[in-house]
């Protein structure tokens, strides 16, 4: 087949497009480690820039204002969240998992660094009106993946997983999970997850009917 301008065009560019998502990517990484350990005060677009290992320039040529920036973040973490759910459950042993191995899922969502940088942003978006709508639609997609983790739930035959009580298990782990957030010892917060989950798990299951 002949070379048009176009495939010479696009060969041209192939290269160069992929150094400019890989910048990209950089960027979003640069910006969730800020978030996670300096928080959303310390989430500037020079220090985002240090960082990544880019430029002042080519930071700006992807995100020219830290608004953009941080809507941007906001949309990686939901995406990241998403697929780590998907990764952590196609890690199972089994088609069907159990109850407490789908909690543990859930708790390991709430208690990792993801979580922590949009809980970050979440806490400035309360006086950030920009910020709200975007962060509201995250948190949004977040939980609804985690509540369709129920319908992969073993299920013995007879019973039924009851709904508002599986509402309140995944509480209880984002409940549990925050303490590690908010500096408890992770040893002793994962005791505590470990004495209480098998409980929580056993709570879920009623007879057929009575959901």
């Amino acid at each position: 087949m002949p070379e048009t301008v176009a495939s010479r065009d696009e060969g041209a560019q192939g290269p160069q497009q992929e150094r400019s998502r890989l910048t990209r990517l950089r960027l979003l990484d640069g910006a969730v480690e800020v978030l996670a350990r300096d928080g959303y005060a310390g989430l500037s677009t020079p220090e985002v820039s240090r960082r990544a290992g880019v430029s002042r320039g080519a930071q700006q040529g992807h995100f020219p204002t830290r608004l953009e920036l941080v809507r941007a973040v906001i949309h990686e973490l939901t995406d990241r969240q998403t697929r780590q759910l998907e990764r952590s459950l196609a890690a199972l042993p089994g088609k069907r998992p159990r109850p407490v191995e789908i909690l543990d899922i859930a708790y390991q969502q709430y208690g990792g660094e993801l979580f922590r940088a949009i809980l970050e942003l979440s806490l400035a978006a309360r006086s950030q009106v920009e910020l709200r709508s975007v962060i509201d639609d995250a948190e949004r997609t977040v939980g609804r993946a985690i509540t369709a983790l129920r319908e992969q739930v073993a299920v013995p035959t007879g019973g039924e997983l009851d709904p508002d009580r599986w509402a309140t298990a995944i509480s209880a782990s984002r409940g549990t999970a925050l303490l590690r957030l908010l500096g408890h010892p992770v040893k002793h917060v994962d005791r505590q997850w470990a004495a209480s989950r098998e409980h929580l798990a056993e709570l879920l299951i009623v007879p057929s009917g009575a959901a």
